[in-house]
């Protein structure tokens, strides 16, 4: 319960790790990855299933309205902040006449493994080749 609720403060490992500490107890270590993952799967299954109910939920209101599966439906997307400063945002696709959500997608500007191909050039650990090599093969894979 303690790594979902840090999680749901967008606290994280570190925060965690902080807090134990904090109240003089021992840290997780790598026990908060598994509860982590632990938590995201149960989150996912949870997420599917609510929109395959919600599919399923408009399809038999369009098939008792009218036998069509005519839908309206709405795309809805926010950035996590207002301005050009925010790196995450969801869209969500919504069924006009019920409001049920019938798909969503998250975004980020940000690339982990981005991040740390970079870090490791920085570092010199890789070569400026071997980076630009793997750059393109991953912008083709992501994009």
């Amino acid at each position: 319960m303690m790594v979902y609720s840090n999680m749901d403060i967008g606290a994280g490992h570190v925060g965690m790790h902080k807090m134990l500490g904090n109240m003089s107890m021992k840290p997780l270590g790598k026990k908060y990855q598994y509860y982590q993952s632990v938590v995201l799967d149960a989150a996912r299954k949870k997420v599917n299933d609510v929109l395959a109910n919600s599919v399923r939920a408009a399809k038999d209101f369009y098939t008792a309205n009218n036998g069509m599966y005519d839908m309206k439906v709405i795309f809805d997307g926010s950035w996590q902040k207002r301005g050009h400063t925010s790196n995450l945002a969801l869209g969500a696709v919504k069924e006009a006449e019920t409001g049920l959500v019938l798909d969503y997608e998250t975004v980020s500007k940000m690339c982990e493994m981005c991040t740390r191909k970079t870090n490791l050039l920085q570092k010199k650990q890789i070569s400026k080749e071997d980076f630009e090599k793997w750059l393109v093969d991953h912008k083709r894979k992501t994009l």
